[in-house]
């Protein structure tokens, strides 16, 4: 295969050589030490392949020996820059070629991720996509130490992590926070979430700050993590318990008199496109008219772990009609109190409700609905305390 390739790269003929007697040419060819292979002989006749600078030896001696020699076929690269010499877009197209192929292997291709379990490897790629790790960036701009430090930053519930580069492939090796590490070792401090008026207190573990039947504003510390002892040491504990306060709140809800909606007609249209790395190609011609819904679907060109960087779009378009009616007064209403008693609940969540009163004013284009309740909440939001460990 070696020897083929050498061949191919210097160039060699085809040659048929006509002489009464054969032999001699033979054996001047082996004296002279011009190298033929593939010989065959047929009668007066000799069929041979030679390099080109053994042919031009045998030019030399072909006095010496009376035939007729004739080349039938020339194979080879010098040959073929000869015969495309000329040609200039094939010339460029190769450079091309080589250059997006150089381009290419410098590049990342495939970022495959192990270890995860809990966390879905989407939201991963996310974030390392934050980070400036994504399909088709280039190898010399990922520092792998400097972007591991960044993924566990910005990926919550990751402990550990690495990152490989294998040529053109990425692998993400990461080890998620275990729960009870999370529920259990972590020191921290309960602080007020709003400004509220203290009305129970059960505390479990921790240092008490505040007692009942005082005002406290939001951010205020109500419970510290750092227990202190008469012999001057510390301790770091983790906060637990619940406290009751009594929470003043204000909602505001806005509800157009004028609605526009779009509306679902019941025709589809499907159209593909190839994304190579981020540049995204159409495999149609023309637009979907506005308005519709649109749904996109991804396809991999894989094998295993390993895949191309090229993948199938599948847009589903649904076409809708837009419609504008105008609500009477008591439909907008009932809206507005609908979306102002989902934002109270999702306040007060498991807390209750002391007094509601809704306030209502309607204007030219709206129906607003002023919301102000009291209620029993739990206010605790729990701050994780940072830890200096490094001495």
């Amino acid at each position: 295969m070696i020897l083929l390739i050498y061949r191919l790269l210097c160039g060699y003929l085809y040659v048929r050589v006509t002489a009464p007697n054969p032999e001699k040419l033979l054996n001047l060819c082996a004296a002279k030490g011009i190298g033929i292979w593939r010989v065959s002989v047929r009668g007066s006749v000799v069929y041979f392949k030679i390099g080109i600078t053994s042919f031009k030896k045998l030019r030399n001696y072909k006095r010496r020996i009376p035939c007729r020699i004739h080349i039938t076929q020339k194979v080879g690269l010098p040959f073929f820059i000869a015969k495309n010499k000329k040609r200039y877009g094939m010339l460029c197209g190769v450079i091309i070629f080589f250059i997006i192929i150089n381009l290419m292997s410098s590049c990342i291709w495939n970022i495959c991720i192990s270890g995860n379990k809990d966390i879905k490897s989407r939201d991963i790629l996310n974030s390392l996509n934050k980070i400036g790790i994504y399909e088709g960036v280039s190898v010399s701009e990922i520092d792998p130490e400097e972007k591991r430090n960044e993924l566990l930053l910005v990926q919550k519930g990751l402990s550990w992590a690495a990152i490989n580069i294998e040529g053109s492939k990425i692998t993400v090796d990461v080890t998620e926070t275990k729960a009870w590490e999370e529920k259990n070792n972590s020191a921290s401090n309960f602080i007020a979430a709003e400004d509220a008026i203290i009305k129970k207190i059960e505390i479990k573990n921790g240092v008490t700050k505040i007692k009942v039947g005082d005002t406290v504003h939001k951010g205020q510390l109500l419970v510290s993590g750092v227990k202190e002892y008469d012999d001057g040491s510390v301790d770091f504990v983790r906060s637990m318990g619940s406290i009751s306060a009594e929470v003043k709140h204000t909602f505001k809800t806005v509800q157009p008199l004028k609605v526009t909606e779009f509306i679902k007609t019941g025709e589809k249209t499907q159209k593909k496109a190839l994304r190579f790395f981020n540049f995204e190609i159409p495999l149609f011609l023309g637009g979907v008219e506005k308005p519709y819904i649109a749904y996109s679907q991804e396809e991999k060109i894989s094998s295993g772990e390993s895949y191309l960087p090229i993948k199938i779009i599948t847009k589903k378009f649904l076409k809708t009609k837009q419609t504008t009616y105008t609500l009477a007064a008591k439909q907008a209403e009932k809206l507005a109190i609908e979306a102002a008693e989902k934002k109270v609940k999702e306040f007060v969540q498991n807390g209750e409700i002391i007094t509601k009163q809704h306030k209502i004013i309607i204007d030219d284009e709206n129906l607003i609905i002023t919301t102000e309740i009291k209620c029993l909440k739990d206010i605790v939001f729990e701050e994780k305390l940072l830890l200096d460990t490094s001495n």
